[in-house]
């Protein structure tokens, strides 16, 4: 992950709109970079199966997740919010 540290704006861009992982510092540097890793990781939607919402015994409606937040919060299970979204997709 060394490797985006001496990138430029344009470089950091194309990797997340890749969608590669990126840590949070990183998309940070930049003030474009930083508004387009919040839209992605911030207040995404979560592709939640209706079995979810059956299970845990609520009305089926929509989930958003903060990404960022939940890495920050977790660090020792999450290297990036991109790894949080992955887990996230896999259990919802």
């Amino acid at each position: 992950m060394g490797e985006y540290n001496q990138k430029s704006s344009v470089e950091i861009v194309r990797a997340i709109l890749e969608d590669k992982s990126i840590p949070t510092h990183v998309a940070y540097q930049y003030p474009e970079t930083r508004k387009l890793f919040n839209k992605k990781y911030r207040e995404s939607k979560v592709p939640a199966k209706g079995e979810l919402f059956k299970k845990i015994g609520v009305e089926k409606g929509h989930v958003f997740a903060d990404y960022i937040r939940l890495q920050e919060k977790h660090p020792e299970y999450f290297a990036t919010p991109k790894d949080v979204k992955n887990t996230c997709r896999i259990c919802c």
